[in-house]
């Protein structure tokens, strides 16, 4: 799936942009959320749609703001994948995402236990850790994929 985005709208007061989120299935048309009683979207006085389902607000709390590769970086770090991949699989033809095993179960009421995973206690106070010694002891069946971007 390829996102494509672009930055719709910015705010210096609050140091931010909006920023909407598409892809070529689900086109700005599809996703956008305010139309008219036709049903037709409701363009603003620059001819483009006034607001998509996946209109992000992103905050940048570093100064100066990322530009260039970073700023694609920044902006690619929020977007809404999951959804956007559920979205395309949804109105695909080709993959079946009826719920009609779930039909059965509207209305029935089901009692359950929320199972929890505790967070890990440290063994020293984080104050006297350092980047080299800060550790958090996880299970031994836990595992975990980090990135790190740094702006």
């Amino acid at each position: 799936m390829e996102i494509k985005y672009k930055i719709i709208e910015t705010h210096p007061q609050l140091h931010s942009v909006v920023v909407r989120f598409y892809t070529n299935l689900l086109t700005e048309q599809l996703l956008c959320t305010y139309r008219d009683s036709e049903g037709k979207p409701i363009l603003g006085e620059n001819g483009e749609i006034v607001r998509c389902k996946y209109d992000l607000n992103l905050t940048f709390y570093q100064l100066p703001i990322p530009t260039g590769a970073d700023l694609k970086t920044f902006i690619l770090q929020y977007a809404p994948t999951q959804a956007l991949d559920l979205e395309e699989k949804i109105i695909s033809p080709s993959i079946d995402t009826s719920l009609g095993a779930l039909t059965a179960l509207v209305g029935v009421e089901e009692v359950g236990e929320v199972v929890t995973t505790p967070i890990p206690v440290l063994d020293a106070p984080v104050a006297d850790a350092t980047p080299e010694t800060f550790q958090i002891p996880l299970p031994d069946d836990y595992t975990f994929t980090a990135q790190t971007v740094v702006l």
